[in-house]
């Protein structure tokens, strides 16, 4: 029902605003990006100045004693049960340092474990926009995954983070290959 009010495009496997260019509403639920308004530690902002396609870019800045296990960003995508498909994202760093790397992982969203279909941690040293890609088939009765941008397990028991994480061209395809 939301898919035919709010984006009659949308089909399973798409993702709503994977560049930023439209407006993104903190606090937000349901489809399209789901960012809180309650993380201590960080400021999230759409970027005019860097950007890898387009004219925007999310901005995540990190100045101290940000949660690890919050998550920073997120969004709700339909997918096929048994489909194959394959993210891919634009994300650069600068001076980040911190135990705990960005990660972004797809989990089912009907699992409360939140398992990993897949992950991939961002580089917090890389030069410019890097490539992420990351390969997953959803289960026989997934129906939904949500893409969530958080930090990787922190090995201390205070683990701040300082910097920057740009992410952008966010896109999911569903591959070729047999279901």
């Amino acid at each position: 029902m939301w898919t035919k009010a709010h984006c009659s495009s949308c089909k399973p496997g798409s993702l709503i605003n994977g560049s930023f260019e439209d407006d993104v509403e903190v606090g937000h639920q349901g489809f399209g990006w789901q960012i809180p308004g309650n993380i201590n530690g960080l400021t999230l902002s759409v970027d005019t100045a860097e950007h890898e396609h387009g004219a925007k870019s999310l901005r995540i800045d990190f100045h101290g004693n940000a949660d690890p296990q919050a998550r920073l960003v997120s969004q709700l995508v339909v997918v096929e049960p048994g489909g194959r498909y394959r993210l891919s994202i634009q994300a650069m760093t600068k001076s980040f340092v911190s135990a705990a790397r960005p990660v972004v992982r797809l989990v089912d969203a009907s699992d409360e474990k939140l398992t990993a279909l897949g992950e991939s941690l961002i580089a917090a040293d890389a030069v410019g926009w890097q490539p992420y890609v990351i390969s997953f088939a959803a289960g026989p009765n997934t129906r939904a995954v949500r893409l969530i941008v958080s930090r990787e397990n922190c090995p201390e028991i205070s683990c701040g983070a300082f910097g920057t994480l740009w992410l952008d061209s966010i896109r999911l395809v569903e591959s070729a290959g047999e279901r």
